[in-house]
């Protein structure tokens, strides 16, 4: 490749990261020195993505009440009226300790779960992790800065499930040496909340 075949290719490269960065906007909350959570909306793709950190190479922990605060902020964006969403994608359960925990208990109260092999007995841990994550107590804080809103939080969507050591995970706040689930990516489902049954 010539020296200008390869200027061209690193121009168009360089249009299409900035094509697909364009349609986010983006908010940072409050936050310490070092953490800048942010939460990303994306008018294409219809989802609202929070980032635990504004950098992408960066990651903090977001408590509840960080949670709630960014979510509450992201709606007084005039680009979230113009966007019909579908999906909150929150990244990694780790950057949520309180959610992370809940689904390490969780799992290890399950009779469906070998926390000796760390495994799931079903067919579909996937399913087995967004149940757990689906369940009232959890949507019902996750849509609590949803209240006002035209959205409710129908259920999660996960992928990629990583089982660790509890009593090597701090957080987890559990000293037995079992297996658990403590990390996934997570997406919850939105509706528009005169379309979901009985308002739940």
């Amino acid at each position: 490749m010539n020296l200008s075949a390869l200027s061209g290719a690193l121009l168009q490269t360089s249009v299409l990261i900035i094509f697909f960065l364009l349609p986010f906007s983006v908010h940072a909350s409050e936050n310490s020195l070092n953490c800048r959570p942010v939460v990303e909306i994306n008018p294409q793709w219809q989802v609202m993505r929070i980032r635990s950190h504004e950098n992408a190479f960066l990651s903090c922990t977001v408590s509840q009440d960080k949670f709630n605060e960014l979510i509450t902020t992201a709606f007084t964006d005039p680009e979230s009226n113009k966007t019909d969403f579908k999906s909150l994608f929150i990244g990694r359960l780790v950057e949520y300790p309180w959610l992370s925990r809940y689904l390490a208990m969780q799992a290890l109260q399950h009779e469906d779960w070998d926390s000796e092999k760390g495994r799931y007995l079903g067919e579909n841990i996937n399913a087995f992790v967004a149940g757990i994550l689906s369940s009232p107590e959890i949507l019902n804080q996750i849509r609590e800065p949803f209240s006002g809103t035209d959205y409710i939080v129908a259920r999660a969507s996960v992928e990629k499930v990583l089982i660790g050591k509890a009593n090597e995970i701090e957080w987890l706040e559990i000293n037995a040496n079992v297996l658990v689930p403590y990390d996934v990516m997570v997406h919850f489902i939105l509706e528009k909340s005169h379309l979901a049954p009985d308002n739940q």
